[in-house]
């Protein structure tokens, strides 16, 4: 999450590598390479075979996808690069090792332990001379002899001349190199991979030979049936995710390539800032019977949702691209007649697929249905009898996200799994704790349900408080704070496992009279989730909490929610909380003096129960000694 120094200094050491080269484009984000995509969506090269660049630091590896294939033979390579050398790695095309040249692509280490990236032409007999070849968004992530980087070669053409191309196939090199410290650029190659020929766009790399056109014999026999067309197939993928497009998916994280039950969706804008509008390409996948239809509204509780529907109208066995407007209260349909642009349709069985545009949307708008650029998403199905659409039913809602934005929902702060031994250690004194039952010791008492608070930054408008949580649970722990607990909201912090075993804690708005769960995006930091059997531990800070009143507090003063509840999948059930207390967070003792509008401390009610048990003690006492 915190990179931003890491990356300033990566930004000016790109830029000054970058001067005088124009044909290269560098981006400040850091290369992450994976294995991820092998063999579905990207072409995989290794060496050892099948090593994981992630856990292998010997691991010379290359991740290839073809993208925006373009008529009649060009097309966009994405290259991700990772290997372990002092000096640098390389990827390289070539038609033929021995006797043509290969068309190089280095990224290294100069003498000032700065990445650079060059493009070089190899000769056969090892030779290398500097060439442009135009290369973009060119990122890197240095770490020791750790060289890994990611970089896109546009508008690769079978029939230009040096591309070391044969239609879609060529032979790959992969390999290491000297930097020259005098002149920070490439000393030598060393080839240490090098492939069969491989289809650049297949992520099997498979080559299928042209069939053998056999000589025309006049017909003998009856002409036999025409076989009918394979289905169209229409390519909706995580491509560009986060990238160049927002993606909003159930389950978390699913490929509507390779996951039947995916129910996918993604949103890729384009802006005309002449006329302060901006257009919206729409991909829509899921599994139904009726129809699946995304979202998009400023609230999913009260107003409108302006929601588009891909479906099959069963009767008359046709597909169905629509626009309606959806009542969030009483969840009635009305048809708008607005044309999409550019629609397109495949429904195969239950599945659907569907891309169209949505066009000359305000950016500026407050009061449309599509709330200029702020919207929640929403994902769902529904059926479709006799023509007639029936209700839309919500399977995911998303917080309030910029949908001009393609990683506005992605996690910047991720859950790690690290071990925790959450203890009443400092309670009362430096730190604020509160358990059911009361007194608990979370360390010997496994239903007990204890959360720690620290208060670690403070002034006079806002502080930071650091969360240790522990809590007995099937499925998920969690917190809430609020001003009041019995009406308006309650932000709630989440945390467990999901059900691939991926650690999270994920923030909500509670709805205090029907518990009612809206996810949000209230920012945390360094979240770490430790889930054994059904204990489950966490940590976090949650910043800028505010000195005057908020949904969370009534200046310091807050009704902590102490509880859990289900997880299905990756869908969180109904919080149930266990305990409510009212404290003021900043003091370790949860005193909530007479400045703060009160005279109540932990277990105020209580205290103030036993005192009011005193005066009726007193009096009874007092009115013995009068009739004596």
């Amino acid at each position: 999450m915190h990179r931003g120094l890491i990356l300033v200094v990566a930004t000016l050491a790109l830029l000054a590598t970058a001067r005088g080269t124009a044909h290269l484009t560098f981006d400040s984000t850091m290369a992450n390479v994976t294995r991820d995509g092998c063999d579905e969506t990207n072409l995989c090269l290794e060496d050892p075979t099948d090593c994981d660049p992630v856990n292998n630091t010997e691991c010379l590896f290359a991740s290839l996808n073809a993208m925006m294939i373009m008529s009649p033979d060009g097309f966009n390579l994405s290259v991700a690069l990772s290997g372990n050398s002092s000096g640098l790695i390389g990827f390289g095309l070539t038609q033929n090792f021995t006797t043509n040249d290969t068309q190089l692509f280095v990224c290294g280490m100069d003498s000032n332990d700065t990445f650079f990236f060059q493009t070089l032409l190899r000769s056969s007999d090892g030779t290398l001379t500097p060439n442009e070849r135009t290369t973009t968004q060119i990122r890197n992530n240095l770490n020791g002899t750790l060289i890994q980087c990611e970089f896109i070669i546009p508008n690769v053409n079978t029939t230009m001349n040096g591309e070391m191309m044969d239609g879609t196939t060529s032979f790959v090199v992969l390999g290491n190199g000297e930097v020259n410290m005098s002149t920070n650029r490439t000393e030598s190659f060393t080839p240490i991979l090098n492939s069969d020929r491989v289809n650049l766009t297949d992520a099997q790399g498979t080559i299928i030979d042209p069939p053998v056109v056999p000589p025309v014999v006049p017909p003998v026999v009856p002409v036999p049936p025409v076989v009918p067309d394979p289905p169209r197939v229409l390519n909706i993928n995580r491509v560009g995710c986060g990238n160049t497009k927002l993606c909003i998916e159930s389950p978390d994280d699913c490929n509507p390539m390779s996951d039947s039950g995916c129910l996918f969706t993604s949103l890729a804008t384009t802006t005309n800032a002449t006329a302060g509008t901006f257009d919206i390409m729409v991909e829509l996948a899921g599994e139904s019977n009726g129809y699946v239809a995304m979202g998009l509204t400023a609230t999913a509780s009260e107003g409108v949702t302006d929601l588009f529907i891909c479906g099959r109208n069963s009767s008359n066995d046709s597909s169905i691209i629509g626009r309606l407007a959806r009542n969030n209260t009483d969840n009635s349909l009305t048809e708008l007649v607005e044309d999409l642009a550019d629609p397109d349709i495949v429904v195969n069985g239950t599945s659907i697929r569907c891309t169209f545009t949505i066009v000359g949307i305000n950016s500026t708008a407050s009061r449309q249905t599509v709330t200029g650029t702020q919207n929640m998403v929403l994902l769902g199905n529904g059926t479709i009898n006799g023509g007639m659409i029936g209700n839309f039913n919500t399977i995911e809602n998303s917080a309030t996200l910029d949908i001009t934005n393609p990683s506005a929902n992605i996690d910047i702060n991720p859950a790690v799994a690290l071990p925790l031994n959450i203890s009443r250690e400092g309670c009362g004194s430096t730190n604020l704790c509160v358990a059911s039952p009361e007194n608990c010791d979370p360390l010997t008492a496994p239903m007990c349900q204890f959360v720690a608070f620290n208060v670690s930054v403070s002034d006079a408008n806002e502080f930071n408080m650091t969360v240790r949580l522990r809590v007995y649970s099937m499925g998920y722990g969690a917190i809430g704070l609020a001003a009041n607990a019995q009406q308006g909201t309650s932000q709630i912090f989440a945390c467990g496992n999901d059900n691939t075993g991926m650690p999270f804690v994920r923030t909500f708005l509670i709805n205090n009279p029907n518990n009612t769960l809206t996810a949000n995006s209230r920012i945390i930091m360094n979240p770490i989730v430790d889930v054994a059997n059904r204990s489950i531990q966490c940590q976090f800070t949650i910043i800028n909490l505010n000195g005057v009143q908020t949904r969370e507090t009534n200046g310091t003063i807050a009704d902590v929610l102490l509880g859990n509840g289900t997880l299905t999948g990756s869908m969180l059930g109904p919080f149930n909380f266990n305990l409510t207390r009212r404290v003021n967070l900043t003091s370790p003792t949860g005193t909530i003096s007479n400045d703060d509008g009160g005279d109540m401390m932990n277990g105020a009610r209580a205290q103030r129960s036993s005192d009011a048990l005193l005066v009726l003690l007193s009096l009874v006492t007092l009115l013995a000694m009068l009739q004596s």
